[in-house]
């Protein structure tokens, strides 16, 4: 694999003859990237291939997604300002953000869509990363805890039911 393809980012088609990148996808390519590098230093394999490119894609991730005006990273890169608090927690997760305060401001702030359910834990681990931890206890509870108030005995797929 020639690493210098790594530092790029992978394509969506959007429509037939349009393609955009996302964020999500890329960060997913990123992470495994990542994972797979701890995979082959836990059965004493070189990995450092596998870093470097996990590393690549962060970096690429920061420089073509992040919104100086807004503090925050687009979900698409035809966006012009952020949109998902996934997206935001996805990039403190990875650990590459140069200044995670006003990425951590805006997740703070709600005014982005929520991520899901299944998906927040991306947003609780990156705000964790940075300290947050009076969000990542507040937040949960105010989400699922309506479930348990409710008298469920299982969590719901989303907040509505």
């Amino acid at each position: 694999m020639d690493g210098k393809y790594w530092g790029t980012l992978t394509r969506r088609i959007v429509e037939e003859d349009e393609e955009d990148y996302d964020l999500p996808l890329n960060f997913f390519v990123a992470d495994g990237f990542r994972c797979f590098a701890q995979v082959c230093e836990k059965l004493g394999k070189d990995g450092s291939a596998y870093q470097t490119y996990y590393k690549q894609m962060a970096d690429a991730l920061h420089e073509n997604f992040y919104r100086p005006a807004y503090g925050g990273y687009a979900t698409m890169i035809s966006d012009h300002e952020p949109k998902h608090d996934l997206c935001q927690g996805m990039m403190l997760y990875l650990g590459r953000v140069p200044d995670s305060k006003p990425v951590e401001k805006l997740i703070c702030s709600e005014s982005l869509l929520k991520a899901t359910l299944g998906l927040s834990v991306y947003v609780y681990e990156g705000m964790l990363l940075y300290g947050q931890k009076d969000y990542v206890l507040q937040d949960p509870e105010e989400r699922w805890g309506g479930m348990v108030h409710r008298g469920c005995d299982t969590f719901w797929e989303t907040e509505r039911g």
